[in-house]
């Protein structure tokens, strides 16, 4: 494995199988990544769900995070700029939501400015802090790391 580990690794208490449980992402390499814009509500819930899932590990230490303004001001201009375009009112839900869930748990810190995407953080107990999945905004994706 080359030193590499999974997420299972941090993730201990869950058993979750990126792969199969998103199977309308695409492998490349050590990622999954999901297109937003071609996949479902079904399947943008289901992407939603697994976040939920991961960030309420026991495994996560829930010392509270620095919030970073700049990052959550661009999660504002992403969710402005979604409003005023009628084709992608689609995802404006799936993003609203997730930004909310992130706001709502101050254990979770948002990375980025915005431009081009967002991290999501969390600190592993006696492991240190580690980026969960990245929210690509100019790519409308979001990417796992299977191995780090």
């Amino acid at each position: 494995m080359n030193g590499e580990r999974g997420l299972e690794y941090y993730f201990r208490d869950i058993d979750i199988d990126l792969i199969d449980r998103l199977s309308f992402g695409r492998k490349a390499g050590n990622s999954l990544l999901v297109n937003l814009k071609d996949s479902t509500q079904q399947q943008r819930n289901q992407l939603l769900e697994t976040i939920r899932q991961f960030v309420e590990s026991r495994s996560i230490s829930r010392t509270r995070a620095e919030r970073k303004e700049r990052a959550f001001q661009g999660a504002k201009d992403l969710m402005r700029n979604l409003a005023l375009n009628e084709v992608d009112w689609n995802l404006l839900s799936f993003y609203s939501s997730l930004f909310d869930f992130i706001n709502s748990r101050e254990y979770l810190q948002l990375e980025g400015t915005g431009a081009k995407g967002f991290s999501i953080m969390v600190a592993i107990e006696g492991k240190g802090r580690l980026s969960l999945c990245t929210i690509w905004t100019n790519k409308h994706a979001i990417e796992f790391k299977i191995k780090r």
